[in-house]
């Protein structure tokens, strides 16, 4: 099937083959066919390498919890596999958030860094204690 194009010498219509090359197409400008290939390879590379980076981000988010700590962050194995406590900050828990977050607990006790956990009975009880200090601190000055 031939292509129809606008001939720049004569002005006329001509019916022409692939290969042969006009200045000026019907609709536009001539365009070479290798840089449509190309632009159609960039773009699929592109898409190629963003399920890459998706597929990765998907597999450290159902094996992995990110747990930042008072010492830096730290990389937790799951045991489920699943899309949950993926980002957890535990430097203001409580023992009662962590109630709340039982499976991030065991994976913690699991990988050895149980010692995250002491912090949250250490922050319940100062905050008890400042919270009793807080209530006599208007009645001692009676």
């Amino acid at each position: 099937m031939g292509l129809v194009a606008v001939d720049a010498s004569t002005g006329g219509v001509e019916n022409s083959l692939v290969g042969h090359r006009f200045s000026r197409l019907q609709f536009g400008d001539w365009t070479d066919s290798t840089s449509t290939a190309e632009t159609v390879m960039k773009k699929f590379m592109n898409f190629v390498f963003g399920v890459a980076v998706g597929a990765a981000v998907m597999f450290v988010a159902l094996k992995f919890h990110v747990v930042r700590a008072e010492d830096g962050f730290h990389m937790v194995p799951k045991t489920l596999a699943k899309l949950n406590s993926i980002y957890v900050d535990i430097r203001e828990f409580t023992i009662a958030d962590w109630d709340g977050h039982r499976e991030l607990a065991l994976d913690l006790a699991n990988s050895r860094k149980a010692y995250l956990l002491e912090d949250a009975a250490k922050n319940t009880l100062n905050n008890a204690v400042l919270d009793i200090f807080d209530g006599l601190d208007g009645t001692l000055g009676r």
